[in-house]
């Protein structure tokens, strides 16, 4: 929507200039006023398809939604103070609309106010649940122990204080703490002596901001197991579609290179 209101107004001279010629007249096409409004929501509106497309990105996990929400929030803050001043600077259609002409602020400024609040209303859950993604991404960073085990308690329904138990051993353990970095870190984490936070790790990885993931689920699934191969097994089947809809790219190299040529006889 926001591309297609910037070309509108970039257009607007040869839109005049085609309806003149059908003999029709649009006062708003001249109504300052309205085209200032029209500008504001054009530029706002490509702001707000950006977050979109980027929330529902396939490898869009919740860390990750939860930062562009937040960095959206303090975008509006920005904007806010810019218009606040009237400056007009992070609103490039607004200012080819308004160009060094005196505008009235207010009601932009207001409506920025209504939709950080809105925001905040909607996305409440995140400022709630942050703390928890915050330590499954960085688990050894400098935590309020009892205040993060209450948080992981009430999201995986178990007793707080097995989970400060987990928590403090996790920290202290010297092995885990040197493969931090590992990209599977989680998978690393013996699931027998930290259960909890194993299974607390896995709800995290598993909320994405897109149902693209489970839509190629089940039409791989569908194109699988066709009628012409219904007698594949379940342990088949999942097999299958692991390396379908899986992103990981082996190393065919290395894999080559491992195995053991079949030599004539």
């Amino acid at each position: 929507k926001g591309k297609i209101l910037a070309r509108f107004l970039t257009l607007r001279d040869e839109i005049k200039a085609f309806l003149k010629t059908k003999d029709q007249y649009v006062e708003q096409l001249d109504d300052r006023f309205w085209l200032v409004d029209l500008a504001f929501l054009a530029d706002l509106m490509q702001e707000l398809n950006s977050l979109n497309i980027e929330l529902h990105r396939n490898d869009k996990h919740l860390s990750g939604m939860i930062s562009s929400v937040h960095s959206f929030k303090g975008k509006l803050r920005l904007w806010k103070s810019h218009l606040q001043v009237k400056s007009l600077l992070p609103f490039p259609s607004m200012k080819q609309v308004v160009g060094d002409s005196d505008f009235n602020n207010a009601p932009f400024v207001g409506y920025l106010e209504t939709l950080e609040a809105q925001f905040h209303a909607r996305f409440q859950q995140f400022t709630s649940i942050e703390p928890v993604v915050s330590f499954f991404e960085n688990p050894f960073s400098p935590i309020d122990v009892a205040e993060t085990a209450m948080a992981i308690g009430e999201l995986c329904q178990a007793l707080v204080e097995e989970v400060k138990m987990e928590i403090v051993g996790l920290q202290n353990d010297i092995i885990l703490k040197s493969n931090v970095s590992h990209a599977n870190f989680w998978n690393l984490v013996d699931a027998q002596k930290f259960p909890l936070l194993r299974k607390t790790a896995a709800k995290i990885k598993s909320y994405f901001g897109s149902t693209y993931q489970c839509e190629s689920v089940f039409s791989t699934r569908r194109f699988i197991k066709s009628k012409n191969r219904t007698r594949m097994t379940d342990k088949h089947l999942d097999d299958c579609l692991r390396v379908a809809i899986s992103s990981y790219t082996p190393n065919y190299n290395r894999l080559a290179d491992g195995m053991q040529c079949q030599a004539s006889h």
